[in-house]
């Protein structure tokens, strides 16, 4: 339900892949409720990892990657390396990563 009947991410990423929000907003239209706490969760955060926002949502990796591969395609997230305000050698970002994985365990 929560995929739509989606089975495999369009977008290939991993545990430690680390997506940003994009501005504008996602169009007026209704996002699943486990969509819209990853949009929520990104653009309060700035950065997070595939691991913290399937940790966050309580859903398991594979369908939150079909989620958040949804949001790509929305153009809500991005691949911080590809969004061109983003700062790929941040230490925060290792800092927060790390972070979520130690909320996993």
């Amino acid at each position: 339900m929560v995929t739509g009947g989606v089975t495999r991410p369009q977008y290939p990423m991993r545990y430690d892949t680390v997506l940003v929000a994009t501005a504008p907003p996602v169009p007026d239209v209704r996002l699943q409720p486990e969509a819209a706490q990853a949009l929520r969760m990104c653009r309060r955060q700035g950065w997070c990892s595939v691991a913290e926002i399937a940790a966050t949502i309580g859903q398991p990796v594979l369908v939150t990657q079909i989620i958040l591969s949804d949001l790509i395609a929305r153009g809500a997230l991005a691949d911080p390396r590809d969004h061109p305000d983003a700062n790929p050698h941040d230490p925060s970002l290792l800092r927060d990563l790390l972070d979520g994985l130690h909320a996993l365990a």
